[in-house]
């Protein structure tokens, strides 16, 4: 997700303050998403299955938290239609976002005509204009005409993760819209009654999970699976006006933490924890509606989930603006946090890779096992600091105008060899299927075995037999010593 930095004025002074902890929530959010995308947990069910799976919960973090930092940033700038601080506005909050988004869409293109997969022409236009996440809306106005199938044809475009920039593209372009009328209702930023901003803000999260609500009140009587369709339910997560309300609550989050006093609140801590107890509680032990088979959508009441944990999610944020709270303080979550929109961006297509080198290795092609899950954990969070740090912060400071132009050629040359080794890495499952088997190596045993679990096997039985025969051995030493000793005394009694 877009990593929206979250900096901007403290409400009761000039200085600048950094809201590390929502860096290091980003962390873990975005790992969370990476199990619920691409782990195998229909196949290994447990006490987790239900957390895990349900990756649809963080995403709905990103959403509030993009309308708190945004508001919390650019709460105070006049958004008149000519104004200067407008197009500022767009060319920061567009400018870092587009760059990186074109960068992973022309890789996503690049994967899907070397496996030769098939492209939806209508996702794919929709993809190079940014508005994947208007995709669901298309395919009922398209099926409404007598179009070829193949326009209508809905599935993910070149970089699934597309459709949250979509999503979050539409947001900003409605904020400077949602600050003035905010404004005019409740005052400027740090003025206005708190129980006005509160009451906004329920109005907001009874919009956000008010659809799902009538809808299954409506079709109570349907059997399982029709009361909210798997398409309806994509529509309400991925369709961004649906989304709207809750880029509003985190908007009206932050205008609440901007009151003066309300960050040196001493209660925060327990708020932020107890949000955060109640938001695992809540996702742990709610029913999980497994789809019956691999590829199939969530239905029915999980579309609650959808935007139904958004306000635990905003109190949680409410609880880290305050310097008394200390829930994602941890310097490695905030530095790892900080790759987090390159992370959102790259893991479909590095999923892509892992996947392919699991099915080269097992056979298994439904999800991740759990020990390729961790690698591949590792390698996005590895691939997005290296790109973070070596490619977009550079285009971030030309964009900012901070450098010559000499500098902006040099970071202009980064890019094309930074694509080449992204496409290299594409062609690697190819190389390891293809190449191996010609010089003699079976792909399955001899180079990637039959997968990390009989390694861990092999592990476990060498630990046994060695300490078995440690065992063994420290049994015959006492032995020894105690014969040894029985003998020395006989011995001097004799």
């Amino acid at each position: 997700m877009p990593c929206v930095p979250a900096v901007a004025a403290v409400p009761t002074g000039h200085a600048q303050v950094r809201l590390e902890q929502l860096d290091g929530m980003r962390a873990l959010a975005t790992t969370w998403i990476l199990c619920g995308h691409f782990l195998d947990w229909r196949s290994h069910r447990g006490l987790f299955t239900g957390f895990l799976a349900r990756g649809n919960v963080p995403v709905c973090y990103y959403i509030v938290l993009s309308g708190f930092v945004t508001h919390w940033a650019y709460g105070k700038h006049n958004f008149a239609l000519h104004a200067p601080e407008l197009q500022s506005f767009f060319r920061t909050r567009l400018g870092r976002i587009a760059f990186s988004y074109y960068f992973f869409f022309g890789l996503g293109l690049v994967q899907r005509v070397m496996d030769d997969w098939p492209l939806s022409p209508m996702c794919t236009g929709l993809g190079a204009l940014m508005l994947e996440a208007w995709a669901p809306a298309c395919e009922i106005v398209i099926q409404s005409f007598t179009w070829p199938s193949a326009y209508a044809q809905y599935g993910p475009g070149p970089n699934p993760a597309g459709w949250t920039i979509g999503t979050l593209v539409f947001c900003w372009v409605c904020y400077p819209v949602l600050a003035v009328t905010l404004h005019r209702a409740v005052g400027p930023p740090g003025e206005g009654r708190w129980q006005q901003l509160l009451g906004l803000a329920i109005v907001a999260y009874v919009l956000a999970v008010l659809p799902p609500l009538v809808m299954l009140r409506m079709n109570a009587h349907r059997p399982d699976g029709q009361r909210i369709p798997a398409l309806t339910m994509q529509y309400l997560e991925e369709f961004p006006p649906c989304r709207l309300a809750d880029f509003s609550l985190g908007v009206l989050t932050a205008a609440l933490m901007k009151l003066p006093g309300a960050t040196e609140w001493t209660g925060w801590p327990f708020v932020g924890w107890g949000a955060a107890l109640t938001l695992v509680a809540l996702v742990l032990c709610a029913p999980l509606q497994l789809p019956k088979l691999p590829g199939h959508l969530r239905h029915d009441a999980e579309a609650l989930m959808v935007s139904g944990p958004s306000a635990l999610w905003a109190l949680m944020i409410a609880a880290m603006a305050s310097p008394h709270t200390w829930l994602a303080r941890h310097p490695m979550l905030i530095r790892v946090g900080q790759y987090s929109f390159a992370a959102y961006l790259l893991q479909f297509w590095l999923a892509h890779i892992f996947v392919e080198l699991q099915k080269c290795a097992s056979g298994h092609k439904h999800g991740l096992q759990p020990w390729w899950m961790l690698a591949f954990i590792f390698c996005v969070w590895t691939l997005a600091s290296v790109y973070t740090e070596c490619v977009e912060l550079p285009f971030v400071r030309v964009l900012r105008g901070t450098i010559g132009w000499v500098q902006v050629l040099h970071t202009l040359a980064r890019v094309v060899p930074a694509f080449a080794v992204g496409c290299l890495l594409l062609s690697l499952p190819t190389w390891v299927e293809r190449c191996l088997p010609k010089w003699g190596w079976s792909c399955k045993q001899d180079i990637l075995g039959d997968g990390a679990e009989e390694l861990a096997y092999l592990a476990l039985f060498l630990y046994r037999d060695v300490a078995q025969d440690v065992s063994s051995h420290v049994s015959d030493l006492k032995s020894a010593v105690s014969h040894h000793s029985t003998q020395l005394i006989g011995h001097r009694n004799s």
